[in-house]
């Protein structure tokens, strides 16, 4: 559709409350927007959820995909 997004994981530890964690989401989103990022879909999780490298957590480039 011709706008620049992202779909990301950002991993906060176990000491961040959920009123901090809304903090921190909004600056993401802030500095998405200074770089020309017109969408984005970020999911916050704490460092208990799995990450590994299966294509949900993958750091490969993939392209067509949202």
């Amino acid at each position: 559709m011709g706008k620049n997004a992202l779909s990301c994981h950002v991993v906060l530890n176990n000491q961040i409350s959920f009123l901090e964690s809304q903090v921190i989401l909004r600056e993401i989103e802030s500095k998405l927007q200074h770089q020309e990022i017109e969408h984005a879909t970020i999911q916050l999780e704490n460092e208990e959820h799995p990450h590994d490298e299966s294509a949900i957590c993958s750091t490969t480039k993939r392209e067509g995909h949202h």
